[in-house]
């Protein structure tokens, strides 16, 4: 009988989810970011298109912050539900010693726009992803993934996870690239494509062995 443990996909969300992809190599790394912060006044945006990694992003920089003794709090916005706890986080974290990292800020409207404002100028570190720039708002990273990048996060996630179908389901450049483009840089939506073609190459030798 087969063990399916030793068929695992490297491209489930357990793997991509923001946060587990390991920092890209960027000008900047977050410990720069940090002091950068800083200089600019406590709050700045980590800015891109959708998918392009600034969730994941967000909390690698949230985990360096921790790590220099601050106290951090993420908030991922997916629906006007989470604008209560998101809006009595902000307060709670408006003082020094505090790191608040807004995921989706747009979502706040334009209660986002009075009270981070006012949180960061308490003495608070807020740092938000965003699509767009926003007037006042100094900008720390503004993504735009290409596909070298893409390759080596493939590359990564291939190698990470200790699976049989991994040379199955190897992938030649030109065909990473070809995904790249297809979902016009959005990271997440090529990932969900490798994780359906993963799960298409293996499935069919799962029952052959």
């Amino acid at each position: 009988m087969t063990d399916r443990r030793l068929w695992i996909n490297p491209f489930a969300t357990r793997y991509t989810r923001p946060g587990v992809i390991a920092w890209q190599p960027t000008p900047d790394s977050p410990e720069a970011l940090i002091e950068r912060l800083d200089r600019v006044g406590g709050r700045g945006l980590i800015c891109g298109p959708h998918g392009s990694g600034k969730s994941t992003l967000l909390r690698h920089l949230m985990a360096a912050a921790a790590g220099r003794g601050w106290k951090t709090r993420v908030i991922a916005l997916r629906s006007r539900a989470d604008l209560g706890p998101a809006l009595g986080a902000i307060v709670a974290a408006a003082g020094h010693g505090h790191w608040l990292g807004i995921d989706s800020w747009e979502k706040l409207g334009s209660a986002g726009r009075l009270l981070v404002p006012l949180a960061a100028r308490r003495g608070g570190r807020i740092v938000v992803t965003t699509h767009q720039p926003h007037d006042g708002w100094p900008i720390l990273l503004n993504l735009q993934p290409d596909a070298p990048t893409f390759r080596r996060l493939v590359g990564g996630l291939l190698s990470r996870v200790d699976s049989q179908g991994t040379m199955a389901a190897e992938f030649a450049p030109d065909q990473l690239d070809a995904i790249f483009q297809r979902h016009r840089g959005n990271l997440r939506e090529a990932f969900f494509e490798l994780y359906d073609h993963f799960e298409r190459v293996t499935r069919p030798l799962i029952g052959e062995v």
